[in-house]
């Protein structure tokens, strides 16, 4: 009796996944990314999580929703539960049976217009949203919608910094091409070589840096491209595409890296980012990320017009940081309750500052700084108060 019982209730998680309610809100168990080149601790920090493994890894991307999303039944990212839960995913890369969870996607495919929205025809989740730490990254671009090609998707996103950064944004202006074409194809080669030898065993790993460093130094790759210093709470819109854009080191100003807030449509690396230059960086196996200098070459815009950084910052307007065609963006400072009404989808919310208590009809929630909340369209209208002095948010929806 007690197996075909607990036999039952497996078969009935597999066929009926927790009951789908399309009418609350629901916190998301967020994904970390680890990056062992670029990222750091600051994501893990700032969530507050004190697991002792997770705070040791390099971390360089927490997905705050996606079309992958977990989200989870508790009431409070400060519940037990939810800790747990949030803690063995990111270790172990799964839930166990006991856990309280459900795939957004599941509530999608049981009614995607009452959850995503019902004035654009999706079938998942069509944004990405990140929260980033990133100790430099490669030399890259996204190619324009009007680009008509079948290698490269699209790929609009934007970037809220959350601590002051260092990027590069865009060709220097009378910058030679050919020559930064050749640059970029010797320190692939360089790369290439260098990871044979590691592989091998004829270099060791902090040889193999040092060499790669000394080369790419000597030939520079950043006299081709404009160097910006950003400041805390700046936007930069890159969604029209085909534009030069990494992120910097500065160890000294910035020793944090790049931390930001990533609104982007969910499309994958391997589909959408042409690199050209990926600052030398190599695991300790020997792997190298690929690089497509031809396609960089191809597809970037050069236009100096289009290459100037004030072109992409976007300035406040009231609560709306930015809009575009594919993504909205707002920040707000909760002081006292406010009753939202929902726009024509659902609504992403991430706790910059503070603490959240959202409350529907049908649940109540409270997310704590460095956490995120996932409303969907069914929810008509909810309200929105601080339980702490000072809570701060960042909105984003589609519309």
């Amino acid at each position: 009796y007690v197996p075909l019982l607990y036999y039952t209730r497996y078969l009935y998680r597999i066929i009926i996944p927790m009951s789908l309610e399309l009418d609350r809100p629901y916190l998301i168990i967020p994904r970390f990314i680890e990056q062992p080149t670029w990222g750091g601790s600051y994501i893990v920090s700032y969530k507050q999580i004190q697991d002792e493994e997770l705070r040791a890894r390099k971390i360089g991307q927490s997905y705050e929703l996606y079309g992958g999303s977990i989200l989870s039944t508790s009431s409070s990212s400060a519940d037990s539960q939810f800790q747990s839960d949030l803690v063995e995913y990111n270790k172990n890369g799964r839930l166990s049976s006991d856990s309280s969870y459900i795939k957004l996607q599941d509530l999608v495919d049981q009614n995607s217009s009452q959850i995503l929205g019902s004035s654009f025809p999706h079938t998942k989740m069509p944004l990405l949203i990140k929260f980033t730490q990133a100790l430099g990254n490669s030399f890259q671009i996204h190619v324009k919608k009007s680009q008509k090609q079948s290698r490269w998707k699209p790929k609009p996103e934007s970037w809220y910094y959350l601590e002051d950064g260092i990027i590069t944004y865009g060709i220097k202006k009378g910058a030679d091409m050919l020559e930064f074409k050749r640059v970029c194809l010797a320190i692939e080669e360089k790369m290439i070589a260098l990871s044979a030898s590691l592989k091998i065993g004829a270099l060791s790993y902090g040889r193999t840096k040092e060499k790669a460093a000394s080369f790419i130094k000597s030939v520079n790759p950043w006299q081709f491209v404009n160097t910006h210093r950003i400041k805390k709470h700046s936007i930069v819109d890159l969604s029209p595409g085909a534009i030069q854009h990494s992120w910097e080191e500065d160890p000294v100003s910035y020793p944090f890296g790049n931390v930001l807030y990533e609104v982007q449509l969910d499309v994958t690396d391997d589909e959408s980012t042409i690199r050209a230059f990926d600052k030398g960086k190599m695991q300790p196996d020997g792997t190298i990320r690929k690089i497509h200098v031809e396609d960089y070459f191809t597809y970037i815009n050069t236009d100096p017009e289009h290459n100037d950084l004030s072109l992409a910052m976007r300035k406040r307007e009231g609560q709306s940081l930015l809009h575009t065609s594919h993504y909205s963006l707002d920040v707000a400072t909760i002081q006292k309750e406010v009753v939202v009404e929902n726009p024509p989808s659902f609504i992403h919310i991430f706790v910059i500052e503070g603490e959240l208590r959202v409350e529907t009809p049908a649940r109540t929630l409270s997310v704590e700084k460095g956490h995120s909340c996932f409303i969907p369209r069914a929810v008509k209208t909810f309200a929105l108060s601080p339980t702490q002095e000072k809570t701060s948010i960042l909105k984003t929806y589609i519309g």
